[in-house]
């Protein structure tokens, strides 16, 4: 499964010289950006996502900063068994995302993660 070009586009802001990357809908400065307050302003979380994290009854950021990224198998379970149907693996690589920004790394796309969750699936 691979992005499409345009949610992979790296684009100049038009009103500064910082390097803005499109993540989906939503962009995120590459450089030192505020830490997300909701959920909805993190990277890589649309309305499916914010329709998972109801489901988990993850309602704020600070759920997730709480979180190790091993969890993120333990969230992509949790909401297997709660949906009653297999996510696509790509679900955990965006908790992943998700996770990692929670905790102050900076906004990556979620498919960053993809080798850090097989290397996880291998150990």
């Amino acid at each position: 499964m691979t992005p499409s070009k345009s949610v992979r586009a790296i684009v100049r802001d038009r009103k500064s010289t910082k390097r803005v990357v499109r993540l989906g809908s939503k962009s995120c400065e590459r450089n030192g950006s505020q830490p997300p307050r909701t959920l909805a302003e993190m990277a890589n979380v649309g309305p499916a996502t914010l329709a998972d994290f109801k489901v988990l009854r993850i309602e704020r950021v600070d759920q997730l900063a709480k979180l190790k990224p091993q969890d993120a198998f333990r969230l992509w379970n949790k909401l297997g068994r709660l949906t009653g149907h297999r996510h696509d693996p790509c679900v955990i690589d965006l908790f992943l995302s998700v996770i990692s920004q929670a905790n102050g790394d900076k906004p990556r796309p979620w498919w960053h993660f993809t080798s850090q969750r097989k290397a996880m699936q291998q150990a």
